[in-house]
């Protein structure tokens, strides 16, 4: 008996062991045993803990809410994000408070996600029982940012919590790996390979959050942290630090911001929740960030620019959540950190980010500083497709801002926007795309071509050796060139063979931005016949007035006008020819169709902007001039006290001599020549030699400021041919 009653025991024993083995299995080689692992790490639960102690404005923001919606059992309206707001705002206001009231109503939320369907397919209801595997399914995967990473990132923040049951450990466990595996065996996922698509950010989100939140549990599956590490090494790292190098992102503003910290909130969680490799030295990405977000700030602060990508139906609205992430969670250097703070605190962001980021992100122990030209390396700023340029520092909110969209990503609707121009001025956008709902070449300010390419007359997609470069010296100039645009009005559709209708044989788009206020765009384009015609688009803020050659439009505090030179032109203005429906503030957008009147294979068309106060009455006067071999073209500005002139290379050569006699008598003249060869030139102003040792800049730019002259002679030293030639007598 008592033998018997020992062997009992012991297979008891043994059981309950193995069980416990099931339940408790030890956490993957280097992620941490215990939670919360997911981005709050011990210095930063201290850091929101003594927020909490402190009442900043985000705590309060973050308690009220939890405290007033208690109880709410708040239906879905779409895809689970708003219960996945519900179940954060409360798992973190938790974490850092161990209010037991917070859990359970987390715990609801939680539940609702694993095993319910939210809005838009199915019917929304705590408790409806629809969910399951078929949660992410619909809409082609997009659930995965809601479901899939809320899942493992509240089973982790909620650890140890009453109502987080061994039971609904396990199922949110199944529940990944039924997710997982569909993203990555079916084919309705859609870019489950393709980083710059924000259903890919949100496959990743819940791949890597699974992999480190959920490590330890029964059904974990080790292949899940191989799968993040195999996903960041060969798709979001080339990305990153190839088409996305200088901080650009995915599909403009609206998805960008999201998508920008899903991506780095992976090294984020390797450093809080493993003793793996977090990847931060394998990128500058977060420090490009940093720079590009301060820049693709309007000089207002109340816009960005949208990249001219799929962003909603707003003008670029400012979000601070990304600039304090960064500052706070990525280990960019303390300057930049207290220029993200600084950008944070005073940009005018209409659309809050979700609460619990809010209060996660915030930290008030970083010093802002003042971004200016000096430690943000200029006042222009170049990203692979896309550059911006303010005319004045960062304190100054009315000055004016150029911003040149490069276009290297494909857009839904198999078109580009290639060479767009923006402009704003006077806290006001002025020069605008004209919907932001669609990426498409129709609504934005590029020049068209008819022809017999298959989107004629406007851009399509198939450009793969498009070029952009940006460049200028702070305060003086900042230039701009989109090269080989061609190539985006010369695809065969009936053939399906890319170039095998060309409407044009060379396309190159120069923008000179001369601060504070003049902006030249010079379209240099070879049109392959007479017959194939083009027409400059400009999309206006307001509905402009026309008087003879000029345009204009008034807004606010700004007047924007816009002269055309190189050929003759009819102007046409459309009204709201297309608009954005809930813009802020709205816009009545206007079209201005520039067309081109007679036939050439051969054309420089000059768009001259100038941005000036409301009470401005003319713009200032413009001509355009050309050097006296005819190797250059540019145009001539008489401003206040100060002449401008820009010469640009009349072909894809670069120049090394030419003499211009612009028509100013100006005492100071600012000079920027654009296609020059590299090397070392000598300027000659009035056939006396004026300046020596003066070398080119980026992007094959010459820039030099002189007194008053009638005429001007550059040349590179020690190939000086025209200097005894009769246009100097």
């Amino acid at each position: 008996m008592k033998s018997s009653s020992r062997s009992s025991f012991h297979h008891l024993f043994l059981a309950i062991l193995a069980l416990a083995f099931f339940w408790y299995q030890p956490a993957t080689a280097g992620v941490n045993a215990s939670h919360p692992r997911i981005w709050l790490d011990a210095g930063t639960l201290n850091r929101l803990k003594a927020n909490v102690a402190a009442n900043t404005p985000e705590w309060q923001a973050l308690k009220s809410w939890c405290d007033s919606h208690i109880g709410d059992n708040m239906p879905d309206y779409y895809q689970g994000l708003d219960w996945q707001r519900y179940m954060l705002n409360y798992a973190l206001a938790y974490r850092v408070t161990g209010n037991a009231a917070y859990a359970q109503e987390a715990i609801i939320y939680l539940r609702a996600l694993t095993y319910d369907a939210g809005g838009g397919y199915g019917s929304g209801i705590i408790g409806n029982g629809q969910g399951g595997a078929s949660s992410i399914t619909h809409d082609s995967g997009y659930g995965a940012r809601s479901y899939g990473m809320s899942l493992p990132v509240g089973r982790d923040w909620l650890d140890g919590a009453p109502g987080l049951t061994s039971t609904l450990i396990r199922d949110i466990n199944t529940r990944l790996d039924e997710w997982i595996t569909w993203v990555f065996t079916s084919p309705d996922a859609f870019s489950p390979h393709d980083p710059t698509d924000n259903y890919y950010a949100g496959f990743f989100s819940m791949v890597y959050t699974a992999a480190i939140g959920l490590s330890g549990d029964p059904g974990y599956q080790p292949a899940w942290l191989t799968r993040a590490e195999t996903m960041w090494s060969t798709e979001v790292l080339p990305l990153i630090n190839g088409l996305f190098d200088g901080g650009e992102w995915q599909e403009g503003w609206n998805y960008g911001h999201w998508a920008v910290r899903e991506y780095l909130l992976y090294p984020t969680a390797l450093a809080s929740g493993t003793d793996l490799n977090n990847h931060w030295k394998e990128t500058n990405w977060h420090e490009d960030l940093v720079r590009s977000q301060l820049h693709i700030l309007y000089p207002s602060l109340d816009y960005v620019s949208d990249n001219g990508s799929w962003s909603g139906d707003t003008k670029g609205d400012p979000r601070d959540g990304t600039l304090r992430f960064l500052a706070s969670f990525t280990p960019v250097s303390p300057t930049l950190k207290g220029i993200a703070q600084w950008g944070a605190n005073h940009m005018q962001a209409e659309t809050s980010e979700e609460l619990w980021e809010n209060f996660l992100f915030a930290n008030p122990g970083i010093t802002e500083i003042q971004p200016t030209s000096a430690n943000m390396g200029g006042l222009h700023y170049g990203m692979k497709g896309h550059g911006m340029a303010r005319g004045d520092e960062w304190t100054n909110t009315m000055a004016t801002y150029v911003d040149v969209i490069g276009g290297l990503q494909e857009n839904d609707q198999g078109e580009y926007n290639l060479g767009e121009v923006k402009i704003g001025s006077r806290g006001e956008i002025l020069l605008v795309d004209a919907d932001t709902w669609q990426w498409e070449s129709e609504f934005a300010n590029i020049l068209t071509i008819t022809g017999d390419h298959y989107h004629a007359p406007y851009q399509e997609n198939d450009t793969p050796d498009v070029t952009f470069n940006a460049s200028g010296i702070a305060h003086k100039f900042a230039y701009f060139l989109s090269d080989r645009l061609e190539q985006a009005y010369d695809f065969d559709y009936s053939n399906y063979v890319d170039g095998g209708a060309p409407s044009a044989s060379s396309y190159r788009r120069e923008v000179a931005f001369l601060p504070p206020d003049h902006i030249i765009v010079l379209d240099n384009i070879k049109p392959t016949t007479t017959a194939n015609r083009v027409t400059l688009q400009w999309h206006f803020a307001e509905r402009p007035t026309v008087s003879g050659d000029l345009v204009s439009i008034s807004r606010g505090a700004a007047k924007l006008f816009l002269r055309a030179l190189g050929t003759a032109f009819s102007i046409t203005v459309h009204d709201a020819s297309a608009e954005r429906s809930s813009s802020i503030p709205p816009l009545d957008v206007h079209r201005v169709e520039l067309e081109q009147v007679n036939g050439s294979t051969d054309l420089q068309l000059f768009s001259v902007f100038q941005a000036a106060d409301s009470s401005a009455g003319q713009m200032d006067p413009v001509a355009e001039i050309s050097s006296t071999t005819g190797n250059m073209k540019g145009i001539n500005i008489d401003a206040e006290n100060t002449a401008l002139v820009a010469m640009f290379s009349r072909s894809t050569a670069l120049q090394k001599e030419l003499i211009y006699n612009p028509p100013h008598t100006q005492t100071v003249t600012r000079h920027l020549l654009a296609g020059m060869e590299p090397g070392i030139y000598e300027v000659y102003v009035n056939n006396s030699l004026y300046l020596a040792n003066l070398g080119t800049g980026e992007n094959n730019t010459l820039y030099f400021e002189t007194g008053t002259g009638t005429s001007f002679h550059v040349a590179k030293s020690g190939e000086l041919q025209l200097l005894f030639s009769s246009d100097f007598e």
